[in-house]
């Protein structure tokens, strides 16, 4: 089993224990984000399988729910309504 078969393995240990409740959705999101920004696997310039194409959608997908999740932890938010008001 290459390295990108050991992390689809992982992730749907992920998967199946966030199903059960046995995680939560944020606690699965964050397990995933570093099982794939913190190996030695990709992303991939050349992608030329399947499984590597699959793999850097899960990298960069991982990447972006962990920058968006980031991105909310200190929102104003009365500025924030104040900014909505006005474009209505």
């Amino acid at each position: 089993m290459n390295k990108i078969q050991k992390y689809f393995v992982y992730r749907q240990s992920l998967i199946e224990q966030y199903l059960k409740g046995d995680m939560t959705k944020r606690e699965y999101l964050k397990m995933n984000y570093n099982a794939v920004i913190h190996n030695d696997i990709g992303p991939f310039k050349y992608i030329d399988t399947v499984e590597k194409g699959l793999y850097n959608y899960q990298y960069y997908n991982a990447l972006a729910k962990e920058m968006k999740s980031m991105s909310g932890r200190n929102i104003d938010y009365d500025a924030k309504y104040d900014y909505n008001q006005q474009a209505e």
